[in-house]
C-alpha cells in the first residue's frame, strides 16, 4: 500500500513539474507579443489593439515590433503565434506629400470697369501690313507669342470661337485664313474671291467677304457665302470703292467707307441698306475712311485713315468726341498717322491702331497700338518690338473674350454673335 501510494505521489509530482515547465516556456515564447499588446492597450485606453504602435521606449517589445518604414513602404501583418484569428494590423505608412494642387490660370485682365493695368490689352492678334504678317502678342507671357506669314497681306480679323480666329487676306486672289490662336497654325483656307478687303463669319455658319467688283459686281459688293464657297446672297453698293473694312450694324445695315479721289463721295463713310439706299452720310474729315461702327446709343464712330484721328458722331451727325489726332496731347508721344481699325472694349474704350506707313522698317516710329477713354483721354499704348513689327493696322484685344464662341462687332463692342 505504502508502494501504491508512493507511486501515485510520484506520478502527481512528476504532471505538476511538467506542467510547469509547459507554462514557463508559454510565457516565455510569446513575452515580446504580450509587452506588445500591453503598451498598444495603454495607447488606445484600454481598447483591443488593431495596429501596432511603437513602443515609447527600447524594452523588448521594440526589438520585435515592425520598424517605421521611413520610405513608406507598409510592413507585413503580424500573428499571434497559435492564434492565427487574433492579427495584429501593419503600424501605418507615412502619409506621401500630397501634390500640389494645380493653380488655373490667372486671367491675363478681368472685366473691369476702371483705368488700372489689369483692364488694359494683355493678350492680342496684330496684323502688320508691310510685312504681311499676322502676330499673336502676350504680354504677361511671351514665350505663347507667335508669327504667321501672310504672302500677299491681311487686313480684317474676327474671333469664331473653337478657339480660331479668321483673317481676310488677298493670298490665293483673295480669300480668307482660319488659324488656330495657341498655335499660330493655318487650319482652313478659303480662296479665289478676288480683292478681299473684308470678312465676317455669321452666326448661321456663312461668310460675308466684301470688297471691290466682287462676282462681278459693281463698286463695293458683299457677298454671303456658305462653307462649300457657294453664294447665298449679294449686295452691290455701286457709289462706295476704296473703302477699307465694312461692319453691318444691328439693324441689318452696311457702314462702307469711300475714298473715291475727286469724285463727290470722297473720304466719307456711307451706310446702306441691304437693298442699296442709302441712309446716311458723314465727313470722314481725312483720307480713306477705314472703319464704322455703330454703339447701343446710335452714336457712329469713324476711323478716318489718314486724317490720323477716330470720330465719334451723335445721331443729328454733329462731331462729339475726336480720340488720337496728330496734334492730341497724350501721357505717351504716339505719333499718331493713320487711323486703322479699332475695337471698343467691355469698359467703352477704344483700341485703336496706328499704322505707321508701307515701309518694311518702320517698327521703331510711333506707339501702334493706343487706348482711349469714351472722352478721348488716352489710357494706355503699347510700343512694338521694332525688329518683330513694323506697321499695324489690324487689332483683335482677346482679353475678356471666351476663344471658344463667335464674336462680331455689329453692336459695338465685340460680343457673342446674336
Amino acid at each position: 500500500m505504502v508502494f501504491k501510494s508512493s507511486s501515485k505521489i510520484s506520478q502527481t509530482l512528476a504532471l505538476g513539474f511538467a506542467l510547469t515547465l509547459s507554462q514557463i516556456s508559454c510565457s516565455d515564447a510569446t513575452e515580446p507579443y504580450t509587452s506588445v499588446k500591453k503598451d498598444a492597450a495603454s495607447a488606445n485606453s484600454g481598447k483591443k489593439p488593431t495596429k501596432v504602435e511603437e513602443p515609447a521606449d527600447d524594452s523588448e517589445a521594440s526589438k520585435d515590433a515592425p520598424s517605421k518604414d521611413t520610405k513608406g513602404s507598409v510592413p507585413d501583418k503580424m500573428q499571434t503565434p497559435g492564434e492565427a484569428d487574433e492579427v495584429l494590423e501593419p503600424s501605418p505608412a507615412p502619409n506621401p506629400v500630397p501634390a500640389p494642387v494645380p493653380t488655373p490660370d490667372k486671367p491675363a485682365v478681368l472685366p473691369c470697369s476702371g483705368e488700372t493695368a489689369e483692364c488694359h490689352p494683355h493678350r492680342f492678334i496684330v496684323v502688320d501690313e508691310p510685312k504681311r504678317k499676322m502676330g499673336y502678342v502676350n504680354l504677361d507671357d511671351p514665350s505663347k507669342d507667335w508669327d504667321l506669314n501672310l504672302p500677299n497681306g491681311g487686313r480684317d480679323i474676327q474671333l469664331i470661337g473653337k478657339g480660331k480666329v479668321m483673317v481676310g487676306t488677298l493670298d490665293g486672289n483673295g480669300g480668307y485664313y482660319e488659324v488656330d490662336i495657341v498655335t499660330g497654325k493655318i487650319t482652313k483656307s478659303v480662296m479665289n474671291f478676288g480683292g478681299v478687303m473684308s470678312v465676317q463669319r455669321l452666326k448661321n455658319g456663312n461668310t460675308l467677304i466684301m470688297g471691290g467688283g466682287l462676282a462681278g459686281g459693281r463698286g463695293t459688293v458683299v457677298i454671303e457665302v456658305k462653307e462649300d464657297r457657294s453664294i447665298v446672297k449679294k449686295f452691290e453698293f455701286p457709289n462706295a470703292s476704296g473703302g477699307r473694312l465694312i461692319r453691318r450694324t444691328k439693324a441689318g445695315t452696311f457702314l462702307i467707307g469711300s475714298s473715291q479721289g475727286g469724285s463727290p463721295d470722297n473720304d466719307i463713310m456711307l451706310e446702306y441698306t441691304a437693298e442699296g439706299k442709302e441712309l446716311l452720310r458723314l465727313d470722314a474729315k481725312g483720307v480713306s475712311a477705314h472703319m464704322g461702327l455703330r454703339l447701343p446709343n446710335g452714336d457712329t464712330v469713324v476711323a478716318n485713315g489718314h486724317g490720323a484721328a477716330v470720330l465719334i458722331y451723335d445721331k443729328t451727325k454733329k462731331l462729339k468726341v475726336t480720340l488720337g489726332g496728330k496734334d492730341q496731347p497724350g501721357k505717351d508721344p504716339v505719333h499718331f498717322n493713320y487711323g486703322g481699325q479699332f475695337q471698343v472694349l467691355n469698359n467703352g474704350h477704344f483700341v485703336l491702331t496706328n499704322w505707321q506707313g508701307h515701309g518694311t522698317d518702320s517698327g521703331a516710329s510711333g506707339r501702334q497700338l493706343v487706348e482711349y477713354d469714351a472722352n478721348g483721354v488716352q489710357v494706355w499704348s503699347w510700343k512694338q518690338d521694332a525688329q518683330r513689327f513694323s506697321s499695324i493696322h489690324g487689332v483683335l484685344v482677346l482679353d475678356n473674350l471666351d476663344t471658344n464662341v463667335l464674336y462680331d462687332d455689329t453692336n459695338g463692342a465685340l460680343a457673342p454673335a446674336e
